[in-house]
């Protein structure tokens, strides 16, 4: 019977959960890229998961020493709350789902995962810590190399760390066994989340893969691609591109600002760039010329010698200034008549006046 089990295939990592314990039926699973379990587990809320895994505790110790179902059901509840933040803590969900609904009560298994439980509690701040502390001192390629054998040893006697802050393995549960066709590995049956913890690690170092900060956005990530990658392919927090599309760009920036020697290469780049563009819309302007009929040629260019010491003017240009004298002509012709004709009635009218006859 189990309950959790987990397995590394390829650049993959795969978790089958089953509260019932039916082995081989699982009720969950979850295929992850390599290692984003344990760094996603870094990355936790600290602040927000210790007083929950606190008040599990001592509502499961309550239902242990006095059988009562509430406390069981409100530590079941903040169990279940846990488990959809993280894989890891869907093992602690499905153990004491199991414990009741499988086992029926049993006693010895119901006071074993208080006691997990509460060790689990006052041990999750330290463990992180210890994490990242074996992450810096033997998976980290700029820090430590990109040996991580060589890092283990240095940094272990046997099985106990020379550091008491880095982490210390243990004993695991683990199996080898078919898990697609054609392909074995170990599986680890795990009961505790250390377990998963030790396994990953272990992992690691047995593969010779390492660990860097991505320069866009802070988090590890595990080199199991070019040696010199420099920027995760993890979605970054807000948004869907991941920061090798955009930290190379945002990094070559950043860097190229206050260079003097770049900026005078932009200048002079786009100087260049503004002479290319005018020489090509000419070239444009000349085949567009030239797709034109012999006519529409003809009127449009320019003449290029000389009459009488004057530029010569298109005839088009001629033409227009010769219809603009000629209307000009005309309207002075009709206001000059209209004058003469407002003169000779003034005069005729004086002539025929009644007062002259009248005086």
């Amino acid at each position: 019977m189990w309950y959790a089990k987990m397995y590394f295939s390829g650049e993959k990592e795969f978790f089958e959960n089953d509260a019932f314990g039916m082995q081989g039926l699982p009720s969950k699973q979850l295929e992850l890229p390599f290692l984003e379990s344990l760094l996603t587990f870094l990355e936790l809320d600290e602040k927000e998961i210790t007083p929950m895994l606190e008040r599990i505790s001592v509502n499961w110790e309550h239902f242990v020493e006095s059988s009562d179902l509430g406390a069981h059901t409100a530590a079941m509840v903040e169990l279940g709350m846990l488990a959809e933040k993280h894989i890891y803590f869907r093992l602690l969900y499905t153990r004491c789902f199991g414990c009741i609904s499988v086992n029926g009560f049993d006693q010895a298994e119901i006071q074993a995962i208080a006691l997990d439980l509460k060790e689990f509690a006052k041990q999750f701040s330290e463990t992180r810590k210890q994490v990242e502390k074996f992450l810096e001192c033997v998976l980290d390629v700029d820090s430590a190399g990109r040996e991580p054998q060589k890092q283990a040893a240095k940094n272990y006697h046997h099985d106990q760390p020379r550091d008491p802050e880095l982490f210390r393995f243990e004993p695991i549960p683990l199996s080898f066994e078919p898990v697609e066709p054609g392909r074995c590995t170990p599986v680890l049956y795990s009961s505790a989340v250390r377990d998963m913890i030790d396994y990953s690690l272990r992992s690691c170092v047995e593969r010779g893969v390492t660990v860097r900060r991505c320069k866009n956005c802070g988090r590890w990530f595990p080199q199991t691609g070019r040696v010199s990658a420099e920027y995760c392919e993890r979605p970054v927090k807000y948004g869907e591109q991941r920061c090798r599309e955009i930290g190379a760009f945002r990094q070559w920036t950043k860097k190229q600002t206050d260079d003097p020697i770049f900026k005078a290469y932009r200048k002079e780049y786009k100087k260049a760039l503004r002479v290319d563009q005018s020489r090509a819309h000419h070239r444009r302007a000349v085949l567009c010329l030239e797709r034109e009929s012999p006519r529409r040629k003809e009127k449009m260019r320019p003449r290029d010698h000389l009459a009488g010491g004057i530029p010569a003017v298109a005839p088009r240009l001629k033409n227009i200034k010769l219809r603009g004298r000629q209307a000009a002509g005309r309207v002075f012709f009709v206001y000059s008549g209209a004058g003469i004709a407002l003169c000779v009635c003034s005069v005729f009218l004086t002539l025929i006046h009644p007062k002259r006859f009248i005086g």
